[in-house]
This record gives C-alpha cells, sequence and structure tokens, in this order.
C-alpha cells in the first residue's frame, strides 16, 4: 500500500501524542490510587448525617483523588483519540467505536468530577448543605448520584478499552 508522506507525518504526530496521552494515563492513575486510598473508608462507613459529614469534611484529600479523576478525562480522549489516527484503515472501525465510547465516558464523568471540585466542595466547605445529600459520596455509595455516574461512565471507559484492544496485532510490539 501507497502511504504518502503526509500520511506517516499524520501518523508519526498521533503515535507521539498518543504515547504521551498514555503515559499521562498511567501517572493520573497512579496519582489517583494513591490519594484515594487514604479517603475510601468513607465509602463504607455508616452515614451519620449531612451535619456530621459536613463537620468532618476536609477539602484537601478530597481534592487529591477528585483532580486526577477530571483530569484524566481529556488525556484519556486525546489517547483514544491518537489511537484512531494512527490505525490502519482495515482497524478503524475498532478504532473509532473506541473514540465513541471514550467520548461518553468523559462527557459523564468531566461533568462529575468538576461538580464534586466545584458545587459540592463549596457547599461543604460553607456549610450550606440543604439538599445536598444525594450528591456526596459518602451518603449511602454507590446508590448516589456520582456513584451512579461513575457506574455508567466507568462502563463507557471499560467497553472504550475493549475496543480498542482489537485493533492491536499479536506481535511483541502492539502487545
Amino acid at each position: 500500500m501507497f502511504v504518502t508522506k503526509q500520511q506517516q507525518a499524520k501518523s508519526q504526530s498521533a503515535a507521539t501524542i498518543g504515547s504521551w496521552a498514555a503515559l499521562l494515563t498511567a501517572v493520573l492513575n497512579l496519582w489517583y490510587f494513591l490519594a484515594f486510598v487514604p479517603y475510601s473508608p468513607i465509602l463504607s462507613t455508616p452515614w451519620h448525617g449531612m451535619a456530621a459529614y459536613a463537620a468532618s469534611f476536609q477539602p484537601l484529600p478530597f481534592l487529591a483523588w477528585i483532580v486526577p479523576c477530571f483530569l484524566l478525562t481529556p488525556v484519556f480522549l486525546t489517547m483514544m483519540t491518537c489511537l484512531h489516527a494512527w490505525t490502519g484503515e482495515e482497524k478503524q472501525t475498532w478504532s473509532l467505536l473506541a473514540l465513541v465510547f471514550a467520548v461518553v465516558y468523559a462527557t459523564l464523568l468531566s461533568a462529575n468530577y468538576y461538580l464534586q471540585m466545584t458545587v459540592v466542595q463549596h457547599h461543604l466547605v460553607n456549610g450550606t448543605t440543604e439538599g445536598l445529600s444525594l450528591w456526596l459520596y459518602g451518603y449511602d455509595y454507590p446508590y448516589n448520584i456520582p456513584g451512579a455516574l461513575e457506574a455508567v461512565g466507568y462502563g463507557f471507559l471499560s467497553v472504550s478499552y475493549l475496543c480498542a484492544a482489537q485493533v492491536f496485532g499479536r506481535g511483541k510490539l502492539q502487545q
């Protein structure tokens, strides 16, 4: 098959940007993991009411794991976009499906994490908590709004990864 210099340049820049996006995806996942482990007991502790939750709320540990989750959405979308641009024509259906599912994931979870970083955190810090309980991770997780959005969003992320896996061949480099 004949490949033009323009196609080679496009493929090379997609590979370069995609590699950096993949590396940043790994770094953001590590950051999230290290920040979330100390925060995670809140998901299994009994709910003692909004006043107790707001009184014990600490913004820094909360933001420490929400920020990498928020930043991961555009980085993952960039990675999948580069994968699609890099993929040969015969497997672009798979890479396009991966990109479509990545868009749904990024849309749902970037909105979710932005609301957590701004609206929820602001109201907890300022004590204006009326009607906020379903927006909290500590309230009967995963049966709250962010938990439901995460379940759907990470489901789409998983499907995106499954579609992207179909792009790669069986060689050592692809694996």
